[in-house]
């Protein structure tokens, strides 16, 4: 019998609490054996929820390698680099939250990292996990030549999730998911990307991918949650939002009443939503990978790609709105 993975989990803010202690729970493969946060109250909250599980101060007082077999980074974006960084060095494999890193220049060197030593190096792109997204790629995989437009929002009430670190970076929150999940969606490289405020907590992008096909983004942090992912092309027309696993209908009664027993049979059943599994499907196969020493997917180079795109949206909003070339 194959014994689970013992993990560390560094960082107990709310990502930790509400959703990857869920995922350690409903992931057999993996045992969370470890975690640690500089805040006494936060490792308080986490102990209750996890017992039998080590809590401590500092990550030098985790044995990397040896207490744990790999580790999970859940700590602030201006963390993930330092900790991303001290794990490869050690020759743990990681799994990063996004973004990978703060900075382009950081990315790279977290890249050559994992190349250089051979370890796992894993980023937290949940939303690739999502299954109506993986089911609507698959689809965009067979849809021959043509150009597509799709129209990506993506708004959360940060006050509502009340982070331990405090407000989120609007771009490193939502942007890096929305200019990912295009580059999963379409297999395709961005080959520009445009950004401008339409609130203070408000950001619309217009992004070309190298194929042709573009995108209306936006991402908010002042209103009702909402997750949507409109896709057209051709014959394709394909509608992904927060509580549905379904991508077709795009609209109308039919959708609705489909959305509406889905939600009350999920209710019913105790099932969590395909959002809220993203988390055990992303927390499994990096266990896999980590078991093969494999290049996980998302990897380090996909991460990096994800920054890059930031970068040049931090740009264009800088230049008000120019486009910038990642």
């Amino acid at each position: 019998m194959t014994l689970p993975l013992r993990l560390g989990l560094i960082g107990c803010g709310r990502a930790a609490e509400r959703l990857w202690l869920a995922a350690f729970r409903a992931v057999h493969e993996v045992r969370l054996a470890a975690v640690v946060d500089p805040q006494a109250d936060r490792r308080a909250a986490l102990s209750r929820q996890t017992p039998g599980c080590r809590m401590l101060e500092r990550l030098e007082e985790l044995a990397l390698g040896r207490d744990v077999d790999a580790v999970v980074v859940t700590s602030p974006p201006e963390t993930h680099f330092d900790l991303a960084r001290r794990a490869l060095e050690a020759g743990c494999p990681v799994l990063v939250e996004k973004p990978l890193a703060s900075t382009v220049a950081q990315a790279i060197e977290l890249d050559r990292l994992r190349r250089s030593t051979g370890t796992p190096l894993m980023v937290g792109l949940n939303r690739r996990w999502w299954a109506p997204v993986r089911a609507l790629r698959e689809r965009l995989s067979h849809r021959g030549s043509g150009e597509c437009r799709a129209e990506l929002v993506f708004v959360t009430n940060a006050a509502e999730w009340a982070a331990v670190a405090g407000v989120p970076d609007l771009l490193d929150d939502l942007g890096t998911h929305q200019l990912d999940l295009l580059r999963f969606l379409f297999d395709r490289e961005i080959a520009s990307v445009s950004a401008r405020h339409t609130a203070a907590s408000t950001v619309e992008m217009e992004v070309k991918l190298a194929d042709g096909s573009s995108a209306r983004c936006r991402i908010g942090h002042d209103g009702s949650s909402t997750e949507s992912i409109f896709v057209t092309g051709g014959s394709l027309v394909a509608w992904i939002h927060g509580g549905s696993d379904r991508l077709s209908p795009a609209a109308g009664s039919v959708r609705a009443t489909l959305d509406f027993a889905d939600r009350a049979l999920h209710k019913m059943t105790g099932r969590r939503s395909a959002m809220r599994r993203s988390f055990e499907h992303q927390l499994r196969a990096f266990a896999g990978a980590v078991r093969s020493r494999a290049e996980p997917s998302p990897d380090a180079a996909d991460g990096l790609a994800a920054v890059r795109a930031v970068a040049a949206a931090r740009a264009s909003l800088a230049r008000g709105g120019t486009p910038v070339t990642p």
